[in-house]
This record gives C-alpha cells, sequence and structure tokens, in this order.
C-alpha cells in the first residue's frame, strides 16, 4: 500500500531493498528499513544521512506495515519528530533531595546531522576526574529553575554564549552521592565556538546523535553495597561514556526514537542516601 501524502513515495521493499543496497536513489529516495530497529522509526537511519542522502524521501513503513513517505530536513534528521516527541515526553520524576543538580544535553544542528556536546571533567577534581558528562552542575539561588541551571552550567563549563531552544526534560535520578539530578534537552542550530573551563573541564567534544543509535551500548553490572547496578557503556573516538552520563544518554534515544534500550533500575531511582 502507499500513502500519497508525500511528493515521492514508493512500495517497501524489505530488507533487499535496491534502494538501499545499491543507493539507487534517482527519484530521491532511500528506504529506511534495513536499518531500522522496528517498523515506523525513520529516524533511527541517520546511517543513510551521513552516506549524503539528506534531503532526500525516506520510505519506510508504519506499524500497520503500510508504506509512507516522509523527507529528511537539510541536517539529515526528521527533527519535527524527534522535537515533538521530546516537548510531549511526561519524565518521570524521584522525590526531590536536599541537594539537587541538572545536566544539559545540548544539541548542535550540523550539516552530518545533529551532534551533542560532551565534556570531560577536570583531572584535578575531587569526584569523577577525567570522566565523561554532560555539562551541569549544583542548583543554586540565584537559579530560576533547573532548567537555567543547567544552561547556566553549561555557559560556565564550555563558555556557551548563544541562547539554544528549550526541546524537553527527561527522566531525574539520584547520583551515587545521593544528589537529585535533572535532565534537559536543547538545541542549537549550528555548532558554537566553545572554550573549556580548565577549572572544570579538560576537554570537550562532540558526538554526532547517529553514533549513539548505531546500536545498543554494553552493559555492565557492578556490584556496590550489596547492590547490582547494570551500567550502560557508549565508546566514541577513544572516550568511554558510561554511568549517569550513559544512563540519561539511554533515556534521550529511548524518547526521541521510541526504543526500549534498557533504562533506569530501581538503583538509580532509589536515593542510594536512604540506606538499604
Amino acid at each position: 500500500m502507499l500513502d500519497r501524502g508525500g511528493t515521492n513515495t514508493a512500495v517497501f521493499h524489505g530488507g533487499s531493498c535496491p534502494l538501499w543496497s545499491g543507493l539507487q536513489c534517482k527519484r530521491r529516495q532511500v528506504c529506511l528499513q534495513p536499518c531500522c530497529a522496528e517498523p515506523g522509526q525513520p529516524g533511527l537511519c541517520l546511517r543513510a544521512v551521513n552516506r549524503g542522502l539528506h534531503g532526500r524521501t525516506a520510505v519506510y513503513t508504519d506499524a500497520s506495515g503500510i508504506c509512507r513517505s516522509t523527507k529528511l530536513d537539510r541536517a539529515g534528521v526528521i527533527s519535527e519528530q524527534w522535537q515533538e516527541r521530546l516537548q510531549r515526553y511526561s519524565p518521570r520524576l524521584v522525590p526531590q533531595a536536599p541537594r539537587r543538580a541538572s545536566v544539559m544535553v545540548l544539541l548542535a544542528e550540523t550539516e552530518q546531522g545533529p551532534e551533542l556536546l560532551l565534556t570531560q571533567r577536570s583531572l584535578h577534581l575531587e569526584t569523577h576526574p577525567g570522566e565523561v558528562s554532560l555539562p551541569g552542575g549544583s542548583v543554586e539561588l540565584a537559579d530560576a529553575s533547573l532548567y537555567h541551571t543547567a544552561l547556566r552550567e553549561t555557559q560556565e563549563e564550555a563558555g556557551l554564549r548563544q541562547e539554544p531552544r528549550y526541546l524537553g526534560q527527561l527522566d531525574s535520578l539520584y547520583a551515587r552521592s545521593g544528589i537529585e539530578v535533572s535532565a534537559f534537552v536543547s538545541l542549537l542550530p549550528e555548532r558554537p565556538e566553545l572554550e573549556a573551563c580548565p577549572e572544570e573541564v579538560a576537554a570537550l567534544f562532540w558526538m554526532p546523535v547517529a553514533e549513539l543509535l548505531e546500536k545498543p551500548p554494553e552493559y555492565k553490572w557492578f556490584e556496590r553495597n550489596g547492590r547490582q547496578w547494570r551500567v550502560p557503556f557508549f565508546y566514541y573516538q577513544g572516550w568511554t561514556i558510561w554511568g549517569m552520563t550513559g544512563m540519561i544518554l539511554v533515556n534521550f534515544v529511548n524518547v526521541i526514537q521510541h526504543s526500549q534500550w534498557p533504562g533506569f533500575h530501581e538503583e538509580w531511582t532509589a536515593n542510594p542516601m536512604d540506606g538499604d
């Protein structure tokens, strides 16, 4: 069956789709199904975008098996779909803790697709030195909201001068120390010039969202205080992204592409400072 809503549509050809295997996009189409985890998820196939196929009509099947099409935007993502999912998402929030912090999943559009900002914590910090994290930090009295905490910390740690567009809030969780951590997503129209604050940040780098979506993270089990923790690990160009940061990124992926990667477990949403 065909959906006639788009300017160009094509019958879905399945895993051996010639549009995909030979990249025969004469009608400016690309079949997304071979690298989609489930039907009806055209946003998953950023791999096609990275091969220079943005601007073409994406052909996919919906949950009913009906062939549909949609156009990949300039940056190679179906960004309106992602943004709608983030804006409509109702985050699961843990009970408020005495100490609170916020982090930012900052996205920037590029010609190759969206990228997200990550930081390497300074080697001189007392907690988690040298680890990869999202920009963020503790709430201050002058902060108007938890989102403004994340924005202020991003400005301080990375030298961000532009005002990103707010997209939505992700689930909150407790850090190992018992701090309540809220996470927010925002978007810049292009990748900005940034400068790391040397007292807090050793390095800044951007990770393509396509790399994040390529495959589920590796999960490892840890035992601490008699509890089993299943922790996600992402790897990118020599960087290891894990722990709370990895869990927040899993939540981000699950929201934008309706996937079901293992997410927050009981240990992450029960305050570790409350004891067993």
